[in-house]
Formats: structure tokens, C-alpha cells, sequence
């Protein structure tokens, strides 16, 4: 994410110091914590407006509350000079700049939503087209004017895939711009503790688990956007279709060795092309079946 030495050991708490610039580190946080809570509100056109005028104001106050202890540092202007000359080039950064003037002084963003719409009647049959809607509507008004105005068949799934974007920046969805904007903002955040002997601070933890004053690490949190934008709904049941992924990051020795412990050792994929080795993962599913009595969907790729 920034500058600093990534991946390294969080430091404990009795290695933190005092933050030495409190105020615009926890605005800087501040901000962690209202990304979320604007990715949160992403299919309510009202809460994601609120929310991102909120987060553009505060990522545009961080340097100011940080210019104000530039006379704590005994060289600021030449590291705070240098990347104010780098954000000064950065479009994301100037649009930063211009859209909290614009949010304060004139009016709310030029937003407008693009939607892409998927139709899944079964594995073979997809359909997927990119609708234009008025900003205004809900993603929900989106799917039942989409149920009214098709014929579509009871049975399958259908996503929607919206995407916020403002006019003064067309190029990028609007989530992975105050991200990107907040990632640079981090690096001067990491070099002014750099500059005064701090390698990590005591600013508290807030309660979103992710939001704590650690600077090292790169924000995985905020590369799960996606998650936040997509709308799947089962057209038989009308019922919302939740997305989870479950990492294992365990020994695959151990695991392999608890596989056989619990299924046996008839677990052979065969040899040759997909058609080749059917005969044998069809053998593998029947017997997940006698032993579980379930089967979880598998994917098999083949290179």
C-alpha cells in the first residue's frame, strides 16, 4: 500500500509511541472507517452520496490538519514538498481537490450509474447487457423495471453490477478512486511518522477491526469492493443470493492426510482431457456422496 516496509510484524502496543501528528492521523483513519461505510451504502443512491460527500471533505482535510505541525518538523517543507508536487500531477488527486470545493461550495457530484445486467437461465444459457439508469433509482427499482420491461423465465439467476462514476472523472468507478487517493494520502502519513522517530503510534483501534492506526500493511479490505456492487437474486424465490469465499491456509499435507482418513484413498482424477477423466471424478462424487451424504459444487480446471 504505501512506502513503508510492507508485510513487516505489526509492532505491539508497548512499542507504540505518540502519534506525532494526532489530528490528521485520526482523520486519516476517520476516513478508513467512512470508505466502508460508503461502500456499504453503494446500492442506496441517497446513502452513497452522503457518504461520499463525507469521504471526499475528510481525505481533502488530512493535509491540511498536517501542514499545521509543519513546525514540529525540522525539514517538512522538502518531504511534504515533494509529494505535494507528485499529488499536484496525479488526476485522482486533483479531483480530490476540485470535488471537495465543489461538494462545500457549490453543489454534490455529477454522479451518474451504469449497470450491467447478467442473466443466468442455466450453465449454457447467459445473457449480459449495459443498461444506463437515473441515478436516483435504488438497485432493487433497477431489477423490477427490468422483470417488468423482459420476459424472463422463472427459473436461474439474475446480477446487477452497478458502478458509481462522476462526470469530472469518467475513467474511474468511484470506490477505487477515494481508494487510490487514500493510499496516496497514506504514504505522507507513513513518512511524516518516519521523519519523526515513530515507527508505529498508539492512536486506539476503532471497532471496525480493520481500522487501526498501522500503516505497514496493505489494505486488502478495501480490493473486495466488488462484493459491495453486485446484486444476485434467485428469480424463482425473489430471494437475495449472497457471494462468501472461505481461504485455507492450513498445511495441505495435514489436510490431505484428513481427506483419506475420512473418504479412504478412491480419490483419482485419471489421466487425458476432461472427457478422459469423467468417468473417474463421477466414481470421486458418488463416493462424497455415500460418506457425506452432501456435495459442494467442485470446479476443475484444466490447462
Amino acid at each position: 500500500m504505501h512506502e513503508g516496509p510492507i508485510g513487516e510484524p505489526k509492532v505491539g502496543d508497548d512499542q507504540r509511541l505518540p502519534c506525532p501528528i494526532r489530528d490528521a492521523h485520526r482523520r486519516f483513519m476517520d476516513c478508513h472507517a467512512h470508505w466502508h461505510m460508503t461502500a456499504d451504502s453503494y446500492m442506496s443512491p441517497d446513502g452513497f452520496r452522503l457518504n461520499l460527500n463525507a469521504l471526499i471533505q475528510n481525505l481533502r482535510n488530512i493535509t491540511w490538519l498536517l501542514q499545521k505541525r509543519k513546525g514540529d518538523f525540522t525539514n517538512f517543507r522538502h518531504w511534504y514538498g515533494a509529494w505535494q508536487d507528485s499529488a499536484k500531477d496525479d488526476s485522482v488527486m486533483k479531483w480530490i481537490v476540485k470535488s471537495r470545493n465543489r461538494i462545500v461550495k457549490e453543489a454534490d457530484l455529477e454522479i451518474h450509474s451504469e449497470a450491467k445486467v447478467r442473466i443466468s437461465l442455466d450453465w449454457t444459457h447467459e445473457f449480459e447487457k449495459t443498461l444506463q439508469f437515473p441515478p436516483r433509482f435504488p438497485t432493487r427499482q433497477i431489477l423490477a423495471g427490468i422483470l417488468v420491461a423482459n420476459t424472463i423465465p422463472p427459473t436461474g439467476t439474475i446480477t446487477i453490477n452497478r458502478r458509481w462514476i462522476d462526470r469530472a472523472l469518467p475513467e474511474w468507478e468511484l470506490l477505487e478512486a477515494t481508494s487510490y487517493a487514500y493510499d496516496r494520502i497514506g504514504q505522507i502519513i507513513y513518512t511524516a511518522h518516519q521523519e519523526a522517530g515513530v515507527e508505529a503510534c498508539n492512536l486506539p483501534a476503532r471497532q471496525t477491526a480493520c481500522v487501526t492506526s498501522d500503516i505497514h500493511s496493505s489494505l486488502t479490505c478495501m480490493d473486495s469492493a466488488d462484493d459491495n456492487r453486485l446484486l444476485h437474486v434467485d428469480l424463482q424465490t425473489g430471494q437475495t443470493i449472497r457471494e462468501s469465499r472461505v481461504d485455507f491456509d492450513g498445511d495441505s499435507a495435514e489436510l490431505t492426510r484428513m481427506a483419506f482418513e475420512k473418504y479412504g484413498g478412491e480419490f483419482d482424477v485419471g489421466t487425458g482431457d476432461a472427457i478422459d477423466r469423467l468417468p473417474n471424478l463421477l466414481k470421486t462424487a458418488q463416493h462424497v456422496l455415500k460418506v457425506d451424504k452432501s456435495h459442494l459444487t467442485f470446479a476443475y480446471l484444466l490447462d
